[in-house]
């Protein structure tokens, strides 16, 4: 039998194609940020139902939700450590994690401010969202002023507290310098 020799050669990238594309897609750097975003966002959807059984189980919410900050921490620890995402980069990932956040925020703000024409369920879905952080609130002791514990209105902040640790960790981690290993 003859070998065939009719095969289709692959084509092969022209380098200016390329280029035009990644500068239309915002360059693959961003596309990182996304996909680490998607990523976060995902542990986030996971430990609202774990730490909401958890309530249960005294003790067992406050470790899952110390769980949850650790391996946030370590996620975007290993993001630092990844030199193509730029802080920049790094906050659009902390916004994609946090965008129903910061959305319900703004959805249940009219609720909290009375301005509201009746009954609202914003507020409730922004506590479920805020679920994995809610152990921690627990800790702290927060007046009550008009009826309303303050802790309800921490809620506002805590998406934007989640960005700023981010980038704390971030920052951190890439200002730690590589040790010598010993021999």
């Amino acid at each position: 039998m003859a070998a065939r020799t009719d095969h289709v050669q692959p084509q092969q990238a022209q380098p200016g194609k390329l280029t035009s594309l990644r500068r239309a897609t915002f360059g693959s750097r961003w596309w990182l940020a996304v996909a680490w975003g998607g990523h976060l966002l995902l542990l986030h959807l996971l430990m609202v139902p774990l730490v909401s059984l958890a309530l249960y189980f005294p003790g067992l919410d406050l470790l899952l939700s110390c769980l949850y900050l650790i391996l946030l921490a370590a996620l975007t620890w290993n993001l630092g450590k990844d030199s193509r995402l730029s802080l920049p980069a790094t906050a659009v990932a902390g916004l994609i994690a946090q965008l129903p956040g910061f959305l319900l925020t703004i959805a249940s703000r009219d609720s909290y401010l009375g301005l509201a024409a009746g009954p609202t369920y914003w507020p409730f879905v922004l506590q479920l969202w805020h679920t994995p952080f809610l152990p921690l609130l627990s800790l702290f002791p927060f007046p009550v002023a008009g009826g309303l514990s303050l802790a309800y209105r921490a809620l506002f902040f805590l998406s934007g507290a989640y960005v700023i640790f981010m980038l704390t960790v971030v920052s951190l981690s890439r200002k730690q310098k590589q040790r010598p290993l010993a021999s």
